[in-house]
């Protein structure tokens, strides 16, 4: 698990400020290019009540790029998408023992920062067995 006695949280929540209040908005534009929608994320993780959620598109998230990796993961699925949905529920033994380490701390480490939403794109923020439009076909 994370351990606040080894991070300096304030300087990452320096750093997010910084970025906040320093940068344009074309460092928040997706390939800087307005032609593509700036993808949200369907059900990120609210790290608060440890299940997924449907986020307002106004709410900020964090985000984690994870890599799927050789051995099989706990995805969402629609079989499972309701049941991750209830909170509490992806901090319940059965369930959290599947989410890799990683994600576990990522989770944490968003708690910590005091932000709510935590993007998981390999895992957790997409139904893995929903047909997908992709938001460049669209176009």
């Amino acid at each position: 698990m994370v351990d606040p006695e080894w991070i300096d949280i304030q300087v990452v929540r320096d750093w997010i400020f910084t970025f906040d209040h320093q940068h344009d908005q074309s460092c928040r534009c997706a390939y800087g290019t307005t032609r593509i929608t700036q993808h949200r994320p369907n059900l990120p993780i609210d790290t608060w009540g440890k299940c997924l959620t449907k986020a307002a598109s106004e709410e900020s998230y964090m985000a984690l790029s994870h890599g799927w990796g050789s051995t099989p993961n706990l995805t969402t699925i629609q079989a499972n998408v309701e049941l991750f949905q209830q909170p509490g529920n992806l901090d319940r033994e059965e369930i959290a023992w599947q989410i890799p380490t990683c994600i576990r701390d990522a989770i944490a480490f968003t708690e910590l920062l005091n932000e709510r939403n935590l993007w998981v794109d390999s895992l957790y923020c997409t139904v893995q067995d929903e047909e997908k439009i992709s938001p460049i076909a669209k176009l």
